[in-house]
């Protein structure tokens, strides 16, 4: 690299600023000419000061003269290196930031495509996250409402004539209650990560944050599902046992000689739910009176009055709340997936960037176009430092 000083020591009385000098070097370096320029005057003794070179523009009959520098404060010497690079910069067809920036990105396609399949799958996140909050919000106020209800009307063993079962299963309405204020808790964060301004896009931060929440969401839910599908947490497994006991019973004759029976519908009996037991007695009151108007036998009332008040109403939201928590199961199920995605494309971009970074430090051109030298090479503090 040839040395931006001519051999012959005639210089024009010139004074850097920020305006004598349209080239692209970093702001921290026209605030250093502006701050030291006794630093970086270059002064020819036979020069007038009132001379149109002594504002600020070289001699037109210079030829062969250039921009020069000496740098009197070591402390600046990364101004120096700047300005040095300057000649090789109009030679080349990028500049030293856009090199710096190349050099640590892809092919011009391959970062294209990265920005738009993120841009889809940033769309697909807050899709995800807000429905998983509204979903949440929901499911949570349902159930704090049966349970609620439940409270209000459930009388201690003390008395005799109990409203409800003695032996109900709360399970699955707590198991709900559980899937909708932590799923809700995750969202809100994941939503205010989201809504916060930041000049990245901090891609791995919200993924970070986002595949937790569809993780606890999605197992949260499938468990509730289980459980309320089942109405005890060995329903599944006694099941499987007794079906395999009695296909040996079946078919070993000994066994069928000692008179060996097995519960088909498994060893565990199923408790009754809040669930169960309210749509049970509306549906089974609502049949009785539809039956009763058919055979035009009288009944009591017309509005129901054989079922407690708020059962018809305590049955739908346990049925809308198992909807719920079926359509949360499927929706974490996406943004697992999504989250997925997410993370793939992130691991490719930085390979192809690896692999573009190793080249073009070995080679020194990015896209066929030469890379100043004092970019080549340069470790990346130094590079920061200089862009």
């Amino acid at each position: 690299m040839k040395s931006p000083l001519p051999k012959n020591n005639r210089f024009s009385n010139f004074r850097f600023s920020q305006t004598s000098l349209r080239s692209p070097i970093s702001p921290r370096a026209t605030n250093f000419g502006n701050n030291h320029e006794q630093s970086l005057s270059i002064c020819h003794s036979d020069t007038a000061s009132s001379s149109p070179t002594a504002r600020g523009t070289p001699d037109p009959d210079e030829k062969g003269a250039s921009v020069g520098v000496v740098v009197i404060d070591s402390d600046n010497a990364r101004a120096l290196r700047t300005l040095n690079a300057l000649p090789e910069v109009a030679r080349s067809p990028i500049t030293p930031w856009q090199a710096t920036f190349y050099r640590h990105a892809a092919s011009t396609e391959q970062e294209t495509t990265y920005l738009k399949h993120t841009a889809y799958l940033r769309y697909a996140r807050v899709v995800v996250t807000v429905f998983l909050l509204g979903a949440s919000a929901t499911l949570t106020g349902l159930n704090s409402d049966i349970l609620a209800q439940y409270n209000r009307t459930h009388l201690s063993p003390a008395w005799h004539l109990s409203f409800w079962p003695t032996d109900l299963d709360l399970v699955p309405t707590h198991l709900s209650l559980s899937t909708g204020v932590i799923t809700l808790f995750l969202a809100i964060v994941t939503v205010i990560i989201i809504a916060l301004p930041s000049p990245n896009p901090r891609t791995t931060l919200k993924t970070a944050i986002f595949a937790p929440t569809c993780v606890l969401s999605t197992i949260l839910s499938f468990t509730t599902v289980v459980y309320s599908a089942t109405s005890s947490p060995a329903a599944i497994f006694s099941s499987f046992i007794s079906k395999t006991l009695t296909s040996l019973v079946s078919t070993t004759g000994p066994a069928n000689t000692v008179g060996l029976t097995v519960n088909g519908h498994g060893t565990s009996p199923k408790r009754e739910t809040i669930q169960s037991f309210t749509c049970t007695i509306s549906n089974t009151a609502r049949a009785f009176n539809k039956d009763a108007s058919l055979l035009q036998l009288p009944t009591l009332s017309d509005k129901n009055r054989f079922v407690p008040t708020g059962f018809g109403r305590i049955c739908s939201e346990n049925r809308a709340s198992l909807a719920i928590v079926v359509v949360t199961l499927c929706v974490g199920a996406i943004g697992l997936v999504v989250a997925g995605c997410t993370w793939s494309i992130e691991r490719r971009i930085e390979r192809l960037r690896g692999e573009r970074d190793v080249l073009a430090s070995r080679d020194g051109k990015v896209d066929g176009a030469d890379v100043p030298e004092s970019l080549v090479g340069m470790p990346e503090k130094g590079r920061d430092e200089m862009v």
